[in-house]
């Protein structure tokens, strides 16, 4: 029993002189000229730029398989910060989400498939499913090659795309595409249409939207051989 109650004051007595440390620590630390110098308002401007992506203008494209939204490592600094500037953070991350102007070019990770090299089919596919597609609502997908161009343009988050084909000595195909998910979770083209305003008029009509991240699991699977195996018509 005296050699337990011996080890208990011996913790006991290393935390205490370890609190002590910490306090003692804290009591003489200078005071955060940031937080007790700078007035509120300019704070806020700060948090503001901070988390503004460095877009050279809003017309500049971004790649989706190499996104850069806002990074939250200024509210993990302390507890002062996070709660005054969380709220620019959450701004700034869904407008990055919802503003830029994402492009997805499939050109070269099809060459390179193509060559046997699976690992840039598995890897962009691996990279799409870290990233916040379902907020995305600006995304042209392209892919060039020798004998075609492909563009498919989001016109509806729902599920309505734009999709042009450029082949040369042939006049340009454009269709009107919708990509839907079924019960099973099987996602198909549903319909394809001549114009965006039938487009629309059908996505009105179906309370059921598709996201996303379930379109694009679509068009890295058909789309190039649907349009491939109907170029002739």
């Amino acid at each position: 029993m005296g050699s337990t109650n011996h080890r208990k004051r011996l913790a006991f007595d290393k935390v205490r002189k370890l609190v002590a440390r910490l306090a003692s620590k804290f009591k003489d630390s200078k005071p955060c000229l940031f937080l007790d110098k700078l007035p509120a308002e300019i704070r806020n401007e700060i948090y503001a730029l901070a988390f503004t992506p460095d877009f050279k203008d809003e017309s500049e494209t971004v790649d989706l398989y190499h996104t850069d939204p806002p990074s939250p490592a200024l509210i993990t600094t302390c507890k002062t910060i996070s709660n005054e500037a969380k709220r620019f953070y959450k701004h700034a991350y869904r407008k990055y989400w919802r503003e830029s102007n994402f492009q997805l070019d499939t050109t070269s990770a099809r060459e390179k498939i193509m060559a046997g090299d699976l690992s840039y089919f598995f890897i962009p596919a691996i990279r799409l499913y870290l990233i916040n597609l379902d907020q995305i609502s600006k995304l042209v997908i392209l892919d060039n090659q020798p004998d075609y161009k492909l563009s498919a343009t989001l016109l509806d988050s729902r599920g309505g795309w734009k999709g042009v084909l450029k082949r040369p000595g042939r006049e340009d195909r454009v269709d009107f595409l919708w990509v839907k998910k079924h019960g099973k979770g099987v996602v198909e083209l549903e319909e394809v249409f001549n114009s965006e305003k039938e487009l629309k008029e059908a996505l009105a009509k179906d309370p059921v939207a598709t996201s996303v991240r379930d379109q694009l699991r679509w068009f890295h699977r058909t789309l190039v051989r649907w349009w491939v195996r109907t170029s002739s018509d």
